[in-house]
């Protein structure tokens, strides 16, 4: 889910369309008015945060040219971004475009295989396993936007304090020396550890080694006495470079100075050094997740797991690194062994809440949100994806609600801001929409959705000249998108600006070419400007696309009656009825259409249908008529 922000635009084609939510990242709808919108959904979100697992492209030597090597990067940075929202057809359009310029980059062949991996991969999760992962818990559950980054550091807390050996006189230096250290070993493990270094002492006394040394560095270091734990690990592995403690105390002073190479490398020397613990398994989980090693940050977090079975936050990350993988159903089960071992874990609840979204599983993960929110009511990444979750419902409402807290909350959020004004667009407070809008770019001046939904607001309001404008910025932000060129085309349809409409609509259809509004718009275009044979291909096409549009279906019999190819006209409006018989005009555009064709019979059956179906319709003065000469 960028945080994840929904994204459902209210520009149009014609005037004839119904208003749409702004745009907002959620999963498409499916009936034909949504299908215009799933195209202007493109734009997700958001977010944000941010983004998390995001894949952090290396430079690929074999591209020459700044400015192309840039378009590649964002063009993969995208094509990942989409991939972790699961929006995996988007995700593939911005590999092809990547392709188009460096054909050889082996990372575009890596990335298409893991999406479509994780194409199948999302065909598997089936509601019942997401029912049955969860079922043992009574409360609300809940998971994030967009995987948020992992949980770096852990709360060290006192276990159960251990039992020890007592250490007599009539044991011998050697017995008593293994002795003390065994007992050392032990209240460090359940974090005593000044009774800890007491014991080491005593075995320093009997014997100053390098082994003593290494282990006080571990315990000081747990004290938090820094300089103290760097000395004694420093000193113990000069006099034996394979002191495993020491090496993992090293390991946490420079993952705590943000070194992570430098860390993993220590880690590894206390592995060999025949030393391990969860925490020091969960540091280098830690690494491998935000160097994007998800196979081996899942591989460190079991392990870390396996050492210390209540480790919640390992749970946590485990949970994170499978949804970089894309393996939802053991994220499921990683966030829920999470959730029993902190049953009020808002961040948990969030990211098993967008795993619920992202399988549109709606009013279950409305419960999530609801339940993070409940646990910190002012947690704005939460109200946001709860707002996304309640326009899915259809509880605009509720979404606005939500979204005005998340905005209360942490008005410093350009999400925030963002979600706000496009409810606001969408109950048509439109000068409300657009202070908000403003501020959402104030906080982030290059985020393109801002500029391009105030611009449909401007269009909405009919202030054209600002709408223009701020098409324009959204597509100096990204010209490969889609969405402003389509704005754009309406806009000059508005104005009966044929020849820029036909223009912007075309770089749409050039950039998404199974864009459904792409393709009305130019039909649209040519029918306003009288070329009626391309009117007719464009509106094939967008029927080709999405067959239940009746506004097309009645646009096409319209231009086959101004070419009088009435067989055409009927068989057009024959369909349109066949998915809605609410409109009077267009039963008799077919009745006028059968007359034409001299088929009474049709043309009688017809009209009676409306005398019928629409006993008060204005025109029925002509279906008089026209039945009087039949």
């Amino acid at each position: 889910m960028p945080e994840k922000r929904k994204t459902t635009s209210s520009k149009n084609t014609s005037s004839s369309r119904k208003k749409t939510s702004p745009s907002k990242v959620s999963p498409p709808s499916s009936s034909s008015q949504k299908t215009a919108q799933q195209e202007r959904k493109r734009w997700i979100a958001i977010g944000v945060a941010a983004l998390l697992l995001l894949l952090t492209p290396l430079v690929w030597i074999g591209v020459s040219g700044g400015g192309k090597a840039k378009q590649i990067e964002k063009y993969l940075a995208l094509a990942q971004e989409y991939a972790n929202n699961e929006a995996y057809d988007r995700a593939l359009d911005y590999l092809d475009k990547a392709f188009e310029l460096a054909p050889n980059d082996p990372r575009i062949k890596d990335l298409r295989n893991a999406i479509i991996r994780a194409q199948k991969s999302k065909e598997k999760l089936k509601e019942e396993e997401l029912a049955n992962i969860l079922k043992k818990n009574t409360q609300p559950t809940v998971v994030v936007q967009t995987p948020p980054p992992v949980e770096k550091d852990t709360k060290v807390e006192k276990k159960e304090k251990p039992q020890v050996e007592q250490v007599t006189s009539k044991e011998s230096a050697a017995e008593q020396y293994k002795k003390y250290m065994e007992n050392g070993k032990k209240y460090l493990a359940n974090n005593y550890f000044d009774e800890a270094i007491k014991e080491f002492e005593k075995a320093r006394k009997i014997e100053n080694t390098p082994e003593v040394d290494a282990y006080e560095s571990v315990a000081y270091y747990g004290k938090k006495d820094t300089g103290k734990a760097q000395s004694l690990a420093q000193t113990a592995i000069q006099k034996d470079p394979r002191q495993g403690p020491a090496h993992y105390t090293m390991g946490k002073l420079l993952y705590d100075k943000d070194l992570p190479d430098e860390a993993l490398s220590s880690f590894k020397k206390a592995v060999e050094g025949d030393y391990e613990n969860a925490d020091m398994y969960y540091s280098m989980g830690v690494i491998y997740y935000m160097k994007k090693l998800y196979n081996d940050a899942k591989t460190a977090f079991q392990k870390a797991i396996s050492l210390d079975s209540k480790h919640a936050k390992a749970y946590y990350n485990l949970g994170l690194t499978y949804v970089a993988l894309n393996d939802n159903n053991n994220a499921l089960k990683a966030f829920d062994q999470n959730l029993q071992l902190e049953p009020n874990n808002a961040k948990t609840m969030v990211n098993v809440g967008t795993i619920y979204y992202n399988a549109k599983q709606f009013s279950q993960a409305e419960k999530f949100f609801a339940r993070a929110v409940e646990i910190e009511p002012n947690n704005d990444r939460a109200l946001i994806k709860l707002g996304n979750t309640y326009e899915e419902l259809k509880q605009h409402p509720r979404a606005l609600t939500a979204y005005q807290k998340a905005y209360q909350a942490n008005p410093k959020n350009y999400l925030s801001s963002f979600n706000y004004a496009r409810m606001l667009a969408y109950t048509e407070r439109y000068a409300e929409a657009l202070k908000y809008y403003a501020e959402s770019i104030q906080q982030k001046n290059d985020y393109a959705p801002a500029y391009y939904n105030m611009a449909n607001t401007y269009l909405q309001i009919k202030e054209y000249a600002k709408a223009e404008e701020n098409y324009q910025k959204a597509i100096q932000l990204d010209k490969y998108d889609a969405e402003p060129y389509l704005g754009l085309g309406t806009l000059y349809l508005s104005r009966q600006e044929y020849e820029k409409a036909l223009s912007a609509f075309k770089k749409a259809a050039d950039l998404q070419p199974r864009s459904f509004v792409a393709y009305k718009g130019i039909g649209d275009a040519y029918a306003k400007a009288e070329i009626f044979e391309d009117a007719i291909t464009a509106y094939k096409k967008a029927i080709e696309i999405n067959p239940t549009d009746v506004d097309v279906l009645e646009s096409l019999g319209d231009i086959y009656t101004r070419t009088k190819d009435y067989a055409s006209a009927a068989s057009s409006y024959e369909k349109y009825i066949k998915l809605s018989q609410r409109n009077p005009d267009v039963y008799l555009k077919l009745a006028e259409s059968y007359l034409q064709l001299k088929d009474n019979e049709k043309a009688k059956a017809t009209l009676l249908e409306i005398k019928n179906r629409f006993p008060t319709y204005k025109n029925m003065s002509k279906v008089d008529y026209y039945l009087r000469q039949l």
